[in-house]
């Protein structure tokens, strides 16, 4: 049955491990309070602005998570809708449970032994695919240890101020009630970090002069030669770099060639188009993976900054390439920071009170 093989890779698999780089890197982040706002000094269009104005109009449509969906099929619809998470919906008490993120469902995949018997990896990825296409939703978070994720429910007639530093924390995206509608997906909206940095970028004039510091006066990035960010070699098959993503906390890392500079970014997002029939596609180089994801497109190429950027420019890029990060490279195009929709809003949220 299911319950046993799944008992079966327990007991096989089921021992700590964590992916390791040698001397691996912090990744820089932001500095907080250089040039930030205070509460007083915080510009009137981020004052005024009411969350709900934010989501005016059919742009941010509710899409949820059933708890028995299927993981595979979970993965699909964040595929369709190109989003990272959703809230997920209780199917009998027609309640929201909490957030499934794509971090979960990589975790569930990634978080495994790289093991030198092919034979073995084999078994797994036949033990772990079935899984993968018959375990739902709450099953993940009951059976699977991976820890619920708090829902965030907005007001929309909150000003935007107020709740600002959720998403400078890390908050990605909540939700927000409209009051109108009877079934649940038309009574609420999606409010994300994108929303709220585009909202920022449409207004940067307004927003004013802090827009126009440069990366490096924030202390988001310096003038540093060489790499410095959490990264993994193009040649490393693909299932090592989600690995070093599972065992950060983070999102995305950097792709690197022989030289250090950087040919691509491999993020969660990438997973969103695997199931239980293709997992040994993560056995592939990452470049070579990340390919097979995009229908021979070829993967998207990774959106850089320089130091010398200012926050505006920085800013338009992420917006304009509907991203989450951007890399900051040296002369030698080798990543020495990386900045995310998170630590550009914790550089404009007011600074709170010591």
């Amino acid at each position: 049955s299911l319950l046993a093989r799944s008992l079966f890779l327990f007991s096989l698999f089921s021992f700590p491990y964590f992916f390791v780089m040698a001397e691996a890197p912090q990744q820089v982040a932001a500095k907080t309070g250089v040039h930030s706002f205070t509460e007083e000094t915080l510009p009137p269009v981020l004052k005024n602005a009411l969350l709900g104005s934010l989501v005016t109009g059919e742009d941010h449509p509710l899409i949820v998570v059933h708890s028995d969906t299927k993981l595979t099929d979970a993965l699909k619809l964040f595929r369709e809708h190109k989003i990272l998470s959703a809230p997920v919906l209780d199917v009998k008490e027609k309640l929201f449970l909490g957030t499934l993120d794509l971090f979960d469902i990589m975790s569930f995949i990634a978080f495994i032994p790289y093991f030198e018997r092919e034979e073995r990896k084999k078994q797994y990825f036949e033990i772990k695919g079935e899984l993968l296409d018959n375990t739902t939703v709450s099953e993940l978070h009951f059976m699977h240890r991976v820890k619920r994720r708090q829902l965030y429910c907005f007001d929309k007639d909150s000003s935007l101020a107020r709740s600002l530093h959720h998403f400078a924390e890390g908050v990605h995206r909540g939700i927000i009630a409209t009051n109108c509608g009877f079934e649940i997906k038309d009574r609420y909206r999606i409010l994300s970090q994108f929303d709220v940095l585009s909202f920022v970028h449409e207004h940067a004039e307004e927003v004013g002069d802090l827009l126009q510091h440069t990366l490096e006066d924030l202390g988001m990035a310096s003038r540093a030669e060489g790499i410095n960010v959490l990264h993994c070699s193009a040649s490393d098959d693909a299932l090592h770099g989600f690995g070093i993503i599972y065992s950060n906390n983070v999102n995305g890392i950097a792709v690197v060639d022989e030289k250090d500079a950087i040919v691509a970014n491999l993020s969660t997002y990438d997973l969103s188009s695997i199931d239980g029939s293709s997992l040994e596609q993560l056995c592939s180089n990452v470049i070579k993976f990340l390919d097979s994801q995009y229908e021979g497109k070829g993967h998207p190429q990774p959106v850089t900054v320089v130091s010398t950027d200012t926050l505006a420019a920085t800013i338009s890029k992420m917006v304009n390439a509907s991203v989450h990060r951007v890399w900051v490279v040296d002369s030698a195009n080798r990543p020495t920071a990386v900045v995310t929709m998170s630590d550009i809003l914790r550089a404009i949220a007011p600074k709170k009170e010591e």
